[in-house]
């Protein structure tokens, strides 16, 4: 079992890298044509990634916070434009060029479609090509939002745990309606975990959680969750919740419930989940035209295995040419702004 200072001193949790991959092969197989993984309910991928980024993002945030006394919200946004920003547009620009030669999904309704691409409004551009983005346009609202509202201003940074727990009631409740908001309550759990871990007593509470039996149970139910989830919203929020509680099993609990996500393949593939994520359809869509009826046995197997394959490699050039020179481009430049001090190294892939 870790210890709170253990975790306080942890930069790296290849565990969640680990998750990451778990993540993204989910996504992979909603967007294949084998109909038999559909029990999987690879859409709960994206719900993995959403109280992932809330968990890591307010993680950094906060021991930032601890180490400088404040956070540098400018270098924070640089940061993650840098990170994020480059990599989609090139990748949109590629969808672009794929709809002109005749690939992708709907393509007559692509041009109405971009103009909501290009304002990162994915959310309402409907389905077709490019439309699996929609979930990296929530996490840039969040991105944005989060930081300002509970580590922009000091005499809110009290109030940060309540405000967290506020919005995760709001936005549970909207996925009763179906509600836009929604959608966030999956990031805003990952946000109170981060909160509950970076406390000493928080911690001590989730430590007994993630003990061999509550750990057992916990996981159980997240497990349950994902093979339950359908799309409606409140099955997300329901999923999100489950898998928020077993997320202090996977950072803090016994070596052997989390050993396995360390796996050197996984964590590889974890690293390069933004690029997959990214473009993977696009693959998908090529390999479509270029392969007999991908909706039959056994080419759709063939199809899937290829288009895992090949996003992977290509990610994996994304990710060495682009997504990580303009990373550290960003931690340069952040630093080199920053009044005092330097910026820590990121407590986890973010």
């Amino acid at each position: 079992m870790t210890t709170f200072e253990q975790y306080r001193a942890t930069r790296e949790f290849p565990q969640l890298d680990g998750l990451r991959a778990i993540s993204i092969l989910l996504v992979l197989t909603i967007h294949s044509h084998v109909t038999q993984l559909r029990f999987l309910n690879g859409y709960t991928g994206v719900t993995i990634f959403f109280v992932l980024s809330g968990y890591l993002i307010t993680t950094l945030l906060l021991r930032e916070r601890d180490k400088h006394g404040r956070v540098f919200i400018g270098g924070f946004y640089i940061r993650r434009a840098l990170r994020l920003l480059p990599l989609y547009y090139l990748v949109l620009a590629a969808n672009v060029l794929a709809v002109v030669a005749g690939f992708g999904q709907n393509p007559g309704d692509f041009g109405r479609r971009l103009l909501f691409f290009l304002a990162y409004l994915n959310e309402f551009a409907g389905p077709g090509a490019f439309g699996h983005s929609w979930s990296l346009a929530i996490e840039e609202k969040f991105y944005f939002v989060w930081p300002l509202l509970a580590f922009a201003v000091p005499a809110l940074w009290k109030w940060r745990p309540w405000i967290a727990g506020v919005l995760a009631v709001a936005a549970a409740v909207s996925g009763i309606w179906g509600g836009y908001l929604s959608i966030y309550a999956p990031i805003i759990f990952g946000c109170l975990v981060a909160i509950l871990l970076h406390n000493e007593r928080g911690y001590r509470f989730a430590a007994k959680a993630a003990r061999p039996l509550p750990a057992a149970l916990l996981g159980a139910l997240a497990v349950t969750g994902l093979l339950l989830s359908t799309t409606d919203s409140h099955q997300q929020v329901l999923f999100g919740f489950a898998f928020a509680l077993a997320l202090p099993v996977l950072l803090i609990g016994p070596r052997r419930a989390h050993a396995w996500l360390a796996w050197k393949p996984l964590p590889f593939v974890g690293v390069l989940a933004y690029a997959i994520y990214l473009i993977h359809p696009l693959v998908g869509s090529v390999i479509d035209a270029v392969l007999p009826d991908t909706r039959q046995l056994p080419w759709s197997v063939v199809h899937l295995v290829l288009m895992t394959g090949l996003s992977i490699g290509a990610a994996r050039l994304l990710h060495v040419f682009i997504e990580e020179p303009l990373k550290q481009l960003g931690r340069r430049i952040s630093e080199s702004r920053r009044s005092v001090g330097t910026l820590p190294a990121d407590p986890a892939r973010a």
